[in-house]
């Protein structure tokens, strides 16, 4: 069996299309700044076509939160070398405080439901935890995506 790679380019993809990703994902990582120093954290997120929503925990990102401008969220699919799709979004990050907000995100959040953060108990119950739990969120300002497709085609035996 042989098979014949067919490269489709890179392109790049239009903000609807960007915005679809978000929706369909559920993982994401989060980079932000305070001075000259950069984190990034790995965060479970949900989307609601307008809002990314965030939850946390306290820990050495809050400092890095409460210093940033603006943020840098990013999304990957990957199926390979040249197989991939990415959705970065930049924007201002900040905790929820108002309860319309707060409402919002536990509702974008319920409809994409998170995996168990603290493992199993005895009986394999998701052992979670709200204790001192904060949200958050990001309105991007701007959404951007890339996308490189391979093509492949394999050829059967029989058609050689």
């Amino acid at each position: 069996m042989t098979s014949d790679a067919v490269h489709d380019g890179m392109k790049e993809l239009p903000e609807s299309a960007c915005k679809e990703f978000l929706a369909e994902h559920r993982v994401g990582v989060m980079a932000l700044a305070k001075g000259g120093d950069a984190y990034a954290v790995p965060l479970f997120f949900a989307y609601d076509g307008q809002v990314l929503y965030f939850h946390s925990h306290p820990g050495q990102k809050d400092s890095f939160l409460a210093e940033t401008h603006e943020g840098c969220f990013v999304v990957v699919e990957l199926h390979g070398d040249d197989d991939w799709t990415s959705v970065q979004a930049t924007g201002v990050v900040e905790k929820i405080t108002l309860s319309d907000d707060a409402t919002q995100a536990l509702n974008a959040m319920a409809e994409n439901p998170f995996p168990p953060e603290f493992g199993v108990d005895a009986k394999g119950n998701p052992r979670r935890s709200s204790d001192k739990m904060y949200l958050w969120m990001m309105k991007p300002r701007k959404i951007t995506g890339r996308t490189s497709r391979s093509l492949v085609r394999v050829k059967d035996s029989d058609e050689r």
